[in-house]
């Protein structure tokens, strides 16, 4: 399912990237003679075989006993997600963040044959296809700064459980026939890095193991820079 979504897009993309995204930014994506504006508001969709956006954000990718669910979140569907799930009210990377920027995606990792499913989260990573890793989700340590008050005082060990549950961050074990479902939270990719791929490194299911990567894009006001499929 969605193999070639993420094989074959995976594989151009990571040899022309160089090349393809002078393009993207000069005029392909927006059809102008000036640049767009790559500062505005957008969302990150899955990347199609043929190299445009997919109509929707979430994608399901099934291996043998395991079946991924990957779906980008803005901002409000963040702190709705939290707030239904981690029962916290207010989302602390809007109000404590400062003025750092996160991409956000609600990851569901399911065991779906009779074998557990396994995998690191601080292996996950968001790169360039360029081979520019961007960096890994957030984890204890960051949040546990994020959530302070201030440099010199710790943040409320409450606060902080809470905001951890709903994040996935460590080890993932996940025994046959249940799932787990967390948040991924990566900071803000540079705003020229219009593509991407999430690469979940290891997923181990018995004695199998796959390396999933999944291609990305950033998709603006489609009503001003449509997205053009490359050729």
């Amino acid at each position: 399912m969605n193999s070639g979504l993420e094989s074959r897009a995976v594989t151009n993309h990571f040899r022309t990237f160089g090349l393809v995204l002078p393009a993207l930014v000069g005029g392909t994506l927006a059809g102008c003679a000036s640049s767009p504006d790559l500062t505005r508001p957008y969302e990150i969709r899955p990347l199609t075989s043929d190299g445009a956006p997919a109509s929707r954000k979430e994608i399901v990718i099934e291996r043998t006993g395991v079946r991924i669910v990957l779906e980008a979140l803005g901002d409000e569907e963040r702190s709705r997600w939290l707030s239904e799930v981690a029962a916290i009210p207010t989302d602390p990377l809007l109000t404590r963040a400062g003025d750092k920027d996160f991409v956000t995606f609600r990851l569901r990792v399911e065991a779906s044959g009779p074998d557990a499913v396994n995998l690191e989260s601080q292996a996950i990573r968001i790169w360039s296809p360029d081979g520019k890793i961007s960096g890994a989700p957030l984890d204890y340590t960051r949040a546990y700064e994020i959530l302070r008050p201030d440099i010199e005082s710790a943040p409320d060990a409450a606060d902080l459980r809470k905001f951890m549950k709903g994040l996935i961050d460590g080890p993932v074990h996940v025994a046959s026939g249940r799932f787990r479902e967390g948040l991924l939270v990566f900071p803000e990719p540079p705003a020229e890095m219009i593509e991407m791929i999430l690469e979940l490194s290891f997923v181990h299911v018995g004695t199998s193991t796959h390396q999933i990567k999944i291609p990305l894009i950033k998709v603006f006001d489609a009503e001003e820079e449509p997205h053009t499929p490359r050729t």
